[in-house]
């Protein structure tokens, strides 16, 4: 959706923010049209309106904005530290997770709880890059990719503060909505910390945040995404919240 909206806006004006909103389950096989609609061209802004179809049912629409970088003031998060290098770490699976084909798009590493230097309930650490090189055309086709990378395991967090996860049975989980902020450029081959933590959970859905920094730890993007999390009624009571204040 964010390519085809770059293709109707100038390529020295990137995205820099996008939200969606996943309306219905499509064909993996099946053919998808999207349906740009130019909202506005400003002197630095753009913003437009994608559609994605699958015959007659509309499954996503987005809405996303365009800005040609100019000066201003600046500043950041602090660069984050203190995590092992992704070549020290292997790759870890939860039980099950081999089953979810689209994990395996990326090369990615999950911190260990013991060597994350802020590990909490419903947090979690991953490092991820392409498994080959690529050379992304432009600034949004690479941010584009990079809003598929942080959609792989965003809602994680929610369910792993329960004692859960997407392997649980009788676990229904679907992304309802989907929100980015990009700040600057990183290759996408190359290593990328991704921090989760979750901020709610309630009423059959949760809600996630991340950031995404480069390996020198400074930031370039972040994210918030919701999602429907559905555990069989009768096991709601037996998942604990390990988060929670016990007031030892």
């Amino acid at each position: 959706a964010i390519l085809a909206a770059a293709h109707t806006v100038p390529e020295e004006r990137p995205v820099h923010s996008m939200h969606g909103y996943f309306l219905r389950t499509g064909d993996v096989d099946g053919e998808l049209i999207y349906r740009v609609r130019e909202l506005r061209d400003g002197r630095s802004f753009s913003s437009r309106q994608v559609e994605a179809y699958q015959g007659t049912r509309l499954l996503f629409t987005m809405t996303a904005s365009f800005h040609a970088p100019e000066p201003g003031i600046e500043h950041a998060l602090p660069a984050v530290t203190g995590f092992p290098d992704p070549e020290t770490i292997e790759h870890f699976s939860y039980e099950g997770e081999r089953r979810l084909a689209h994990r395996m798009l990326l090369d990615t590493r999950r911190v260990p709880p013991s060597l994350d230097p802020g590990a909490a309930a419903g947090r979690q650490a991953m490092w991820f890059r392409t498994w080959e090189p690529v050379s992304a055309p432009t600034a949004s086709a690479n941010r584009a990719a990079l809003s598929v990378a942080t959609d792989i395991a965003l809602l994680e967090p929610v369910v792993l503060r329960h004692g859960a996860t997407f392997a649980y049975p009788g676990l229904r989980a679907a992304s309802l909505d989907h929100a980015m902020w990009f700040f600057d450029e990183a290759p996408f081959d190359e290593w990328m910390l991704f921090l989760q933590e979750t901020t709610w959970a309630g009423h059959g859905r949760g809600v996630a945040r991340g950031t995404i920094h480069r390996r020198d730890g400074s930031l370039v993007a972040i994210v918030q995404q919701e999602g429907i999390l559905r555990f069989p009624v009768e096991d709601l009571a037996r998942l604990p919240d390990l988060g929670a204040d016990t007031g030892a």
